[in-house]
């Protein structure tokens, strides 16, 4: 089983799946979330792609340092999964630093 944390396209996680098949070896996508403190708490969340029967058999070591662990569709969907929760993040945070400035341009008292 090869289970690969690093933020890919999801085509090259489906092209290393491909790869892992031809030698009978399961892959996962598996890219992790929620930053430095959670991976030094063992509280990542990790978004699996791949087969079920692969996500099944990896989850009880990814669950040693992920407290949230999901299977989220075939290979490559991890990687997806992944890149929209980043996107709804950064959203967040640019509305949230937009709505600040234009309370503090109004004369609310917001710290710069």
């Amino acid at each position: 089983m090869i289970c690969v944390s690093s933020s890919t396209s999801p085509q090259t996680a489906r092209e290393l799946e491909a790869i892992c098949a031809k030698q009978g070896i399961g892959f996962l996508d598996t890219p992790v979330v929620l930053g430095q403190e959670a991976a030094d708490n063992g509280t990542l969340t990790v978004f699996c792609g791949g087969d079920a029967a692969s996500f099944e058999k990896a989850k009880p070591a990814l669950s040693a340092f992920g407290a949230n662990v999901m299977h989220v569709g075939p290979c490559g969907t991890g990687q997806l999964t992944k890149t929209a929760n980043n996107m709804l993040l950064w959203s967040c945070m640019v509305a949230n630093y937009e709505v600040l400035s234009l309370a503090r341009r109004m004369g609310a008292d917001i710290p710069s």
